[in-house]
């Protein structure tokens, strides 16, 4: 008995048959029908999705860095916590800025050369990072200028049909009246 009120209370499962989908692309299609004004053709849609995931998804690091390097520096950034050099992977950037406060010298740090390069990679890293977000950005910007510039347009001519079509109304009624 209790095994029968566990499978009452219990979800149902329900197996996905290949005309549910295509309900909802028809809803959509028919909400999208609806809509007064020019619509974006589907091919269009589909290539500007796939871009701006591309875009969005991952930074230009250049060819200097090996991409996993600069993801794993982008990683430490993003934290907010110091890039560990060379001889320094294991310890944590607390433990190595207390190292470098009491006096010891931590590997990437003796060298001007080895640091220069350290901080070059760096930038190269934040570089990137930053005209990632830029571009997302701007992105975003352009696509709410459009959708709002779309929205005044519809507005424009839902309120223009409107108009035509009281005046064609009070028209008809004065000529029914004065019949």
């Amino acid at each position: 008995m209790a095994r029968e009120a566990e499978k009452e209370s219990e979800d149902e499962w329900v197996d996905l048959t290949p005309e549910m989908p295509a309900d909802i692309v028809r809803k959509e299609k028919e909400e999208d029908a609806e809509m007064t004004g020019p619509t974006i053709p589907e091919e269009l849609l589909a290539s500007m999705q796939s871009k701006q995931e591309e875009m969005c998804g991952r930074a230009d690091y250049g060819k200097d860095l090996l991409r996993v390097e600069a993801q794993a520096m982008a990683a430490y950034i993003a934290q907010g916590k110091r890039v560990p050099h060379r001889g320094e992977i294991g310890l944590s950037s607390n433990e190595i800025s207390q190292f470098e406060k009491i006096g010891y010298v931590m590997s990437g740090n003796r060298h001007k050369s080895m640091e220069a390069t350290c901080l070059r990679r760096e930038n190269q890293v934040l570089t990137a990072e930053e005209q990632k977000l830029l571009s997302g950005f701007t992105q975003e910007e352009r696509k709410k200028k459009e959708e709002t510039f779309l929205w005044e347009f519809r507005l424009l001519i839902s309120s223009k049909r409107n108009k035509c079509s009281q005046y064609f109304f009070l028209h008809y009624l004065m000529l029914f009246v004065d019949s």
